[in-house]
């Protein structure tokens, strides 16, 4: 039976937000950082997050609106009318009022579908927007821990 990829990675997300709020040890916080999206990646399948982000699509020089839906270490779901089909190019660009926000995402359509969107997996990118997404995929998974009452 595989293990749930939360119940490795809560433990590290909770000793995390605890050295960031108290600001203790930076490099025990940078080194959980690793280790988490070291198991996003391992767990690429099963570490998706439901999200909402407005974006830009760019396929073949067209701009099309769309929703980011599902965000994960190795890919993203866009809902959007922009057809595209499997191994094109695409830049996702994040709109909105969030810590993304004017981030643009390079990837290769791996999936389309009509009504429902593309699968997107990332091209490599620069370290600053690697930075920024991975930041966000550790905010996405700290709101994802089962939180006690």
């Amino acid at each position: 039976m595989a293990t749930d990829p939360m119940t490795q990675i809560a433990p590290l997300l909770d000793e995390l937000a605890h050295l960031e709020l108290t600001g203790a040890n930076p490099h025990r916080s940078a080194e959980l950082k690793e280790r988490v999206l070291a198991l996003f990646e391992t767990h690429r399948q099963a570490m998706r997050f439901e999200c909402t982000l407005p974006v830009q699509v760019r396929v073949d020089g067209r701009r099309e609106a769309g929703v980011i839906t599902n965000i994960g270490a190795g890919g993203l779901l866009v809902q959007t009318t922009a057809p595209a089909a499997q191994g094109v190019s695409v830049e996702v660009t994040v709109q909105g009022d969030v810590a993304l926000a004017g981030a643009s995402i390079k990837g290769s359509v791996v999936w389309a579908q009509p009504g429902v969107g593309l699968g997107v997996a990332y091209q490599p990118m620069d370290p600053a927007t690697l930075e920024r997404l991975q930041a966000h995929l550790v905010s996405l998974a700290t709101q994802a821990l089962p939180r006690e009452i």
